[in-house]
């Protein structure tokens, strides 16, 4: 997608509207009145680990519990896409593994936003890589590379596996596992 900068995507997942969105989504998620903050780290050590959101749980028996989940926000520009989009290299040129390769987050919520919804699927980060990676190859890749473009200007390759939303398989996947799948409307267009 030419000219769609790695800043300008940064910039589409850190709307407010999604953001208040998506925090009562993780609120939800886990059990009624368990969630005590839910916290943004822009770090580059928890973001180097593959993790965007980390949520702490209150305290039982003395100990405070942390899960952490990253997310893969698909653009409104993307709407009319009914798939996941997994990376698995991040940079071809370099051979860099992608964020379903390295990340150490508990969770994957990724996030469709077709017109006037968001839909989140959270799914077992590493229950699902496991699964996708025994898989690489049932996949087709992305008929295109993204290209992402950093603010020097120099641009990079990734590649990634398409997977239908509803692949027979994938839905296999997430109700033997629990996963949860929320739509919300969104209040303004």
């Amino acid at each position: 997608m030419a000219g769609y900068t790695f800043q300008q995507q940064l910039f589409e997942s850190e709307n407010t509207e999604l953001r208040i969105i998506l925090e009562s989504v993780y609120r939800s998620f886990f059990p009624p009145g368990s969630v005590e903050r839910v916290e943004y780290d822009q770090s580059r050590e928890f973001q180097t680990g593959g993790r965007d959101v980390r949520i702490t749980l209150k305290a039982t028996q003395g100990k405070t519990y942390i899960q952490t989940i990253e997310e893969k926000i698909r653009s409104p520009r993307q709407s009319r896409y009914t798939d996941l989009c997994i990376e698995y290299l991040s940079n071809t040129e370099r051979g860099t593994l992608g964020c379903i390769c390295t990340s150490r987050a508990d969770w994957l919520s990724y996030v469709r936003q077709p017109s006037g919804e968001v839909v989140v699927v959270i799914l077992p980060m590493q229950l699902f890589k496991r699964w996708f990676m025994a898989r690489l190859n049932n996949y087709p890749d992305l008929p295109t590379e993204p290209e992402t473009t950093l603010r020097n200007g120099k641009t990079y390759a990734s590649r990634c596996k398409v997977i239908n939303w509803n692949d027979e398989h994938f839905n296999a996947f997430r109700n033997a596992n629990g996963c949860f799948v929320t739509v919300v409307r969104r209040a303004w267009q």
